[in-house]
């Protein structure tokens, strides 16, 4: 156990605690944004942002507990303590890259419904992923049960780290990739989306999301083959599960308020109108389970079923078409409060 509390080993994990408690702030913050912001969206947004909230505390809490016992010297820091915080942390990074595997679903089914590939890509996608999550449960249960540790037991933890660590590299740049090929590829379809829109802001998004995420993990692979696993294991179980979470955040954060609705519910404006030169945004289509399409009534700005739209898109294959989204509650009622006390007293009006 002396590999564990030399003092190389101590100062790498109070350091990485410093950064995963600047990063977990970001975090709290984030879900803060989300719940004011954000409050109208469907039930599964909300329990995915909250479920990892409760993740992310969780497992900080258990980081300080640990790094405490590192520092100390003390009992409070047990095998099966370390391990919980490492089954934590592999959960945590699997609901982010499930989080993105799915919109990568819900955009591909959209944008390019008839693609043989798809299925195949979020398969492999989803089998990474599970690969990664398998190699921190098997960790785990190696750490739970010492009475079933085998012989050459650190060996295979040290493979099954470096296992995890390639896995979660290549699928981070592979959903990165993904996303913005979609998106790169849908603009050139519609000729408004090819010069500099918001769109070109998630482009930048998702590269520099995609670089950072395998900036950390190539780093931790080329660590773990270099130094101690043990002291890169843990700064890796510290510091990715909160990079993970706060990536996933700021994309959820990252939708609406492009399109000025983040403040349409507290002023009890309308939410404004937008036209079909108005660019697309995939990510906020990648939320929505099941997006639906309907003709648009150009006069007045909304769809023929009533339902009011923040984004109204051109097709060359027909009319403006819409993508119908969810708006704040107080814009929807406003919206179709102003257009049936318009369309009751239009008649009444004396003439100017």
């Amino acid at each position: 156990m002396s590999s564990i509390w030399s003092p190389s080993f101590q100062a790498t994990a109070f350091a990485t605690l410093i950064l995963a408690a600047v990063i977990y702030g970001a975090c709290v913050q984030q879900v803060s944004r989300y719940a004011f912001v954000f409050r109208n969206d469907n039930l599964t947004l909300k329990t995915w942002v909250y479920l990892l909230l409760a993740l992310t505390t969780t497992g900080f809490v258990l980081d300080s507990i640990n790094t405490w016992g590192y520092l100390t010297g003390s009992t409070v820091s047990s095998e099966q303590l370390v391990a919980v915080e490492g089954a934590l942390s592999g959960i945590t990074i699997f609901v982010v890259q499930i989080f993105f595997i799915v919109r990568i679903w819900n955009v591909r089914r959209e944008v390019r419904p008839d693609s043989m590939f798809t299925i195949p890509q979020v398969a492999i996608l989803v089998a990474m992923a599970l690969t990664s999550v398998t190699c921190v449960m098997t960790t785990t249960g190696y750490l739970t049960n010492p009475s079933h540790f085998p012989k050459n037991g650190l060996t295979i933890t040290a493979n099954l780290l470096k296992v995890k660590i390639a896995t979660d590299a290549v699928l981070d740049a592979l959903v990165t990739v993904s996303l913005s090929a979609l998106l790169q590829a849908h603009r050139s379809e519609f000729s408004h989306l090819r010069k500099d829109s918001p769109l070109e802001h998630l482009l930048v998004f998702f590269a520099t999301r995609g670089i950072i995420m395998a900036v950390f993990q190539l780093l931790f692979l080329i660590l773990v083959f270099a130094t101690n696993y043990i002291t890169v294991g843990t700064a890796n179980t510290t510091i990715m599960p909160k990079v993970y979470a706060i990536s996933m955040l700021l994309t959820l954060n990252n939708r609406k308020a492009r399109h000025g609705q983040s403040t349409s519910a507290s002023t009890g404006s309308r939410p404004p109108r937008t036209h079909a030169s108005d660019p697309l945004d995939l990510v906020l289509l990648s939320l929505q389970g099941n997006v639906q399409r309907t003709h648009t009534d150009i006069e007045h700005g909304i769809p023929d079923s009533g339902r009011a739209s923040p984004v109204v898109f051109a097709s060359s294959k027909g009319p403006p078409e819409e993508v119908t989204m969810h708006p704040e509650p107080d814009d929807y009622d406003n919206a179709l409060g102003d257009l049936r006390r318009t369309r009751s007293t239009k008649s009444s009006y004396p003439p100017s």
